[in-house]
């Protein structure tokens, strides 16, 4: 039985494209935005765009795949499969990044979540100024959500105060930044103030509790939480509240399997 395209998108999960690097310990990652999929009902397809060593507590090097390797990928994927949405992760290398570029105004119609991972939550350097201004130029502007958490943002804008940072970014072209403040917020204080920043409208905030732990991979699973809620075609604003409750549902069940940060259960 064959079915026209509206038929199968009624029968079918949505399909979340993930670009992003590979995490041998599975919390973060491709691995964390396969499981984030399969959780909330979509189907995942995936761009491997490096290779990690790392552990629980740290990233020791980066290695970028071949980029012909991975453009070669990408047009045999997506020639075949088209998502609902895009969602980008760890990049770490500029000739990848122009790639992804390529990706994006080939399907230009397509929402894109962007996790602008600058540094691990360890502190390691995921990035370099050549690439944060790629970012800036190429990769943001044609975003509908970019989700950085404190640090990430005045690292992409060079200012301190966040709704500087926010209305930098946004008169720059991104449609909408939701700014996490786990890692900004002091660890005595038992709630967190996440803020969502779009053009000409005060900040939505989103309160949550503050957890005991540190974790890995609790950035990328709220960012393909909100790509996979985009992709079933909720709100921006149901998306995020929902990502945020999954999240931390996630991190509530964190299991310690090494020596570092907690592993999201999801």
């Amino acid at each position: 039985m064959k079915y026209s395209y509206q038929e199968r998108d009624r029968l079918n999960s949505p399909i979340i494209l993930s670009i992003a690097g590979f995490d041998p310990t599975g919390g973060a990652g491709i691995q964390a935005d396969i499981e984030t999929a399969r959780a909330l009902k979509c189907r995942s397809i995936q761009l491997i765009t490096c290779l990690t060593v790392q552990n629980t507590a740290h990233v020791f090097k980066i290695v970028a795949v071949d980029p012909d390797l991975f453009q070669y990928q990408a047009k045999i994927l997506l020639h075949d499969i088209q998502p609902k949405v895009i969602k980008i992760g760890l990049i770490g290398d500029l000739k990848i990044a122009a790639c992804i570029v390529k990706i994006l105004n080939q399907f230009p119609q397509i929402p894109v979540i962007f996790d602008p991972i600058l540094k691990s939550g360890a502190g390691d350097n995921l990035s370099s100024q050549a690439l944060i201004h790629y970012y800036k130029k190429e990769i943001i502007p044609r975003c509908f959500l970019i989700t950085p958490n404190c640090q990430e943002l005045r690292l992409l804008t060079d200012l301190d105060k966040i709704e500087k940072g926010a209305e930098k970014l946004l008169q720059g072209g991104v449609k909408n930044i939701i700014v996490t403040a786990t890692d900004d917020t002091n660890k005595n204080q038992s709630s967190i103030k996440h803020q969502l920043f779009q053009p000409q409208k005060p900040p939505q905030i989103f309160y949550k509790n503050r957890l005991a732990h540190q974790y890995h991979g609790s950035g990328c699973t709220f960012s393909m939480a909100c790509a996979c809620f985009i992709g079933q075609k909720e709100s921006l604003l149901t998306a995020l509240k929902k990502s945020f409750d999954f999240t931390e549902q996630c991190l509530i069940n964190a299991e310690k399997v090494g020596t570092g940060q907690y592993l999201p259960c999801r």
